[in-house]
């Protein structure tokens, strides 16, 4: 997993996170090419301006899995710490690498949280593929997003999984 694009700010009114959710999501579209993201775990931080009080999180991007003709990915955040933010929205979607276009694109519905850990709070996405030796392989891929908000400001990133290569599309 690696973080991409992670945003700090004071809420100016309740459509901010949900504003600097979107706006995340078109960096997510901007994947140039299959290979397999950095490792490390990104994390959400957000608490009151002036404050001690930081609630952090993990934004997680599990590798997807394939199973009975369909890919399933989970996305979303887990161990906010050291206590449960405000409010959390996670979205967790299923790309695909196509090899003839040289691009990536989403695949599946993408799955939607709006619950806050613990426990883990996950969202999944799928999709149902048909699998062929003569298909050249395709990729897997998914983008979690997620904002957290906690007293005053909240942070929003994104995160993505491993990819699954298969023949199947």
């Amino acid at each position: 997993m690696r973080t991409v694009n992670v945003r700090r700010r004071t809420l100016l009114g309740s459509g901010a996170a949900a504003m600097a959710l979107a706006g995340s999501m078109s960096l997510a579209a901007a994947a140039p090419h299959p290979s397999p993201p950095s490792k490390p775990k990104p994390h959400l931080a957000a608490g009151p301006a002036g404050t001690e009080d930081i609630v952090t999180c993990d934004l997680i991007a599990q590798k997807p899995n394939y199973s009975g003709g369909v890919v399933t990915g989970v996305g979303g955040i887990d161990n906010c710490t050291p206590h449960r933010p405000d409010a959390c929205t996670t979205e967790a979607e299923l790309w695909i690498w196509m090899p003839y276009e040289q691009q990536w694109a989403p695949a599946g519905s993408p799955g939607k949280n709006t619950a806050c850990p613990p426990p883990r709070r996950t969202a999944p996405s799928s999709q149902k593929c048909h699998e062929s030796s003569s298909y050249p392989k395709y990729g897997y891929k998914i983008i979690t997003t997620g904002t957290i908000v906690y007293g005053s400001s909240h942070d929003s990133g994104h995160t993505q999984s491993d990819v699954l290569y298969l023949r199947c599309v």
